[in-house]
């Protein structure tokens, strides 16, 4: 619950600052007299409008780049397998009934693994 809060606050402070530097609203205050002081918030509704119409399109077009870059990726992993599937099979040629299989792999580190040992020095404070 603690977590929450502190997400909330930093969000709205995240938002209260952000907004001051894009002009989305402006604080005044005034002192009419006598121990008084007026505080006149003005919220620039247009603004904010304009600003979150053109970061969404920003993040859409943004984003519609990166996903055509994974999807002629992905095309271009598919098609390499189709054209090792497409060899003759005769005897001594890649792919064949009679080749060796390909060499393994070593699998990712996993976090069990514990750090490896290279032959770095590690700094005092830090022990593996």
């Amino acid at each position: 619950m603690r977590n929450l809060l502190a997400f909330t606050a930093a969000l709205a402070l995240t938002v209260a600052g952000v907004g001051l530097y894009l002009d989305w609203y402006r604080v005044r205050t005034t002192s009419p007299g006598a121990g008084r002081r007026t505080v006149n918030i003005d919220i620039n509704t247009e603004k904010i409008s304009d600003d979150l119409r053109e970061g969404g399109e920003y993040l859409l077009e943004q984003g519609g780049e990166k996903i055509q870059e994974i999807l002629e990726r992905r095309r271009r992993s598919e098609a390499e397998p189709q054209r090792a599937e497409g060899t003759t099979g005769t005897k001594g040629t890649a792919g064949g009934p009679d080749s060796p299989p390909p060499p393994k792999r070593p699998s990712p580190p996993t976090p069990d693994d514990g750090p490896r040992r290279t032959g770095t020095v590690l700094p005092p404070f830090i022990v593996p």
